[in-house]
Formats: structure tokens, C-alpha cells, sequence
């Protein structure tokens, strides 16, 4: 990775592959730019199973979540549920 490559790492929902926006063409569109960006060595896309539920008070379902690792390594995660914000960190 070059100097300035920030590595990026992406969760979407698995109903958004589902979800029907524009045509055929659209559609093919739009999974084909995911999956070249998920080729890249710097980017990281993973996607959330319609079957995984939500789990504990903030589990990403009604705000947005941001992974972050430190320059020291340490992996952290942001949530912003519409009720306030939070920092989690932990081992990994």
C-alpha cells in the first residue's frame, strides 16, 4: 500500500443486494463496482447476513457503525445510535 492508502473497511447490510434500485443494467451496475472495489488490497467489504439478528443495545441496527484501527493498532468501534454516540475498544 502507498504512502496516503488508507485501508478501508466496509460492512453493508445483505438486503441492500436484494433491494431493487433503477433496472437490470442498474442493478448490475452497482454489484460490479462493489465487487471491484472489494478488490482492491486496501478495501475490505463485508457483508451482514439477513439471518445474523441484532445483538446487544447498539448492534449497528439504528445508526451508523465505524471501525477504526489506531496507528498504534488498536481496533475501535463507533457507534451512533439516534440517542447519543459511543467508543468501544477491546481486543480484537
Amino acid at each position: 500500500m502507498g504512502t496516503g492508502t488508507r485501508q478501508r473497511d466496509r460492512i453493508i447490510d445483505e438486503s441492500v443486494l436484494y433491494r431493487v434500485i433503477g433496472d437490470e443494467e442498474i442493478m448490475r451496475e452497482q454489484l460490479l463496482h462493489l465487487a471491484q472495489r472489494a478488490g482492491r488490497r486496501h478495501v475490505t467489504l463485508l457483508v451482514l447476513p439477513l439471518d445474523s439478528g441484532t445483538y446487544g443495545e447498539c448492534a449497528g441496527d439504528r445508526g451508523s457503525m465505524n471501525l477504526v484501527e489506531t496507528p498504534a493498532h488498536e481496533h475501535l468501534v463507533h457507534l451512533e445510535p439516534q440517542d447519543g454516540s459511543m467508543l468501544i475498544s477491546g481486543q480484537r
